[in-house]
């Protein structure tokens, strides 16, 4: 990030099969999504899911979701951000990066356990539930 204030960010999960399941992480999302929009002063922060294992008809959507949100962000002038919580890279982010094509964003390289932060970030909350 350069310029949060005119900068969106889209927190892009895997996501589950099930559409119940699917809206359950998607207000989780929200909440972390809100969060960061508030603490890091993001034009905005948006969660989405792929379902990247459900039918190919709902994954596609979340695709055109996904692509038209970023379509729109970069032709009114913001810089779209997309953060994957990817446990690992591979399939996936490669498939990601194929939906993506043709448009103007920035992604990150690493995901959440290839990141060099990641047992400091996790230990601290886990270490905070121990007796």
């Amino acid at each position: 990030s350069s310029d949060a204030s005119n900068e969106i960010v889209l927190l892009v999960a895997h996501g589950p099969i099930n559409s119940d399941d699917n809206a359950s992480l998607l207000k989780s999302m929200t909440n972390i999504s809100e969060y960061v929009k508030q603490e890091a002063g993001f034009y905005d922060v948006i969660p989405i899911s792929l379902q990247d294992d459900a039918a190919r008809e709902v994954r596609a959507k979340n695709v055109e979701m996904l692509r038209e949100i970023v379509a729109t962000n970069t032709i009114e002038g913001r810089q779209v951000l997309i953060v994957t919580n990817l446990m690992s890279s591979g399939i996936i982010k490669a498939r990601l990066q194929d939906d993506l094509t043709g448009l103007v964003l920035t992604s990150n390289e690493e995901e959440l356990v290839e990141h060099p932060d990641f047992v400091t970030r996790i230990s601290k909350p886990v270490s905070a539930l121990s007796p």
